[in-house]
């Protein structure tokens, strides 16, 4: 979800070619504005986990399209969106962008290239928000813990955030398919690591009525809450079609001095939901 003048733009996996965008004033009720791109580089399926960045009067979508991650740019957060003439990567899944507060962008996204071991990889992007800097790429987090590799050797969906200097990589883990798939966060004094995991991972996770609860974005509400995205599966038992579901979050002080990130979800209980447009809020 993109916040931008008032209005917040959702992007996600929902069509089986292309990207729809969502709008909305109060995160409950939402509209579906229509495709905010049709179709990449001739590409049939999979159109996977869309985000998008505002950085210089335009507006970035780093996506993923049938396991190949590539960026496209519009002049409005509607669209259309434009991708560039080719792809950055095949074997990969998952884009993010992290703007630092000294201007570098930074992309964040799942590998298994030839003569890749799997994982969350980084790197620095050119200002020109398209033109990775290939020669910063780093291998920041892979699947090691028992919950990373409970079902699956997973560890996917980053999202960055930065808080007193820190910077929290986000991510989700084990296969999302699991009833435990849930989100974990580490700790970094830079953008490309080294990242230390939180030691109570994951701070997301399964109830009685909300399974999987992960792969995430955040963002803040009117008055400066901090705010989660995310999906859960439809049901215990059934997977798809996948809910949306909205959390806020916060930085909690520690005794050791770094921060913990705490998420307040999943919160309700079940109940009928309008549906506007096929979303659910």
């Amino acid at each position: 979800v993109l916040y931008h003048n008032g209005t917040y733009y959702l992007y996600c996996t929902c069509a089986p070619v292309g990207y729809y965008v969502h709008t909305s004033k109060d995160l409950v009720h939402w509209t579906n504005e229509g495709y905010c791109i049709e179709s990449a580089w001739g590409l049939t399926r999979w159109y996977w986990a869309p985000e998008v960045v505002k950085r210089n009067g335009k507006f970035y979508m780093i996506m993923s399209v049938d396991e190949h991650i590539g960026i496209a740019s519009a002049d409005s957060p509607k669209g259309p969106f434009v991708p560039q003439p080719n792809w950055i990567f095949s074997h990969s899944i998952d884009g993010h962008i992290f703007i630092d507060d000294d201007g570098r962008a930074y992309l964040y996204y799942v590998s298994w290239r030839d003569g890749k071991e799997y994982g969350i990889y980084a790197m620095e992007l050119n200002s020109d928000m398209v033109t990775p800097k290939y020669e910063t790429e780093t291998l920041i987090l892979k699947p090691e813990t028992a919950w990373e590799t409970s079902e699956g050797r997973v560890t996917e969906g980053p999202f960055m955030l930065k808080h007193k200097g820190k910077y929290y990589l986000t991510y989700s883990a084990p296969g999302y398919t699991s009833h435990n798939y849930g989100i974990g966060y580490a700790v970094s004094d830079t953008p490309l690591g080294k990242f230390v995991r939180y030691g109570e991972n994951p701070i997301l996770s399964y109830t009685s009525v909300f399974h999987g609860p992960g792969h995430h974005s955040f963002t803040t509400n009117e008055a400066g809450d901090l705010i989660i995205v995310y999906h859960v599966h439809q049901a215990p038992g059934k997977v798809h079609p996948r809910k949306v579901c909205i959390d806020r979050a916060r930085f909690a002080e520690t005794a050791r001095g770094i921060d913990r990130l705490e998420i307040y979800g999943p919160t309700h209980t079940p109940q009928e939901i309008p549906v506007e447009n096929n979303i659910i809020p």
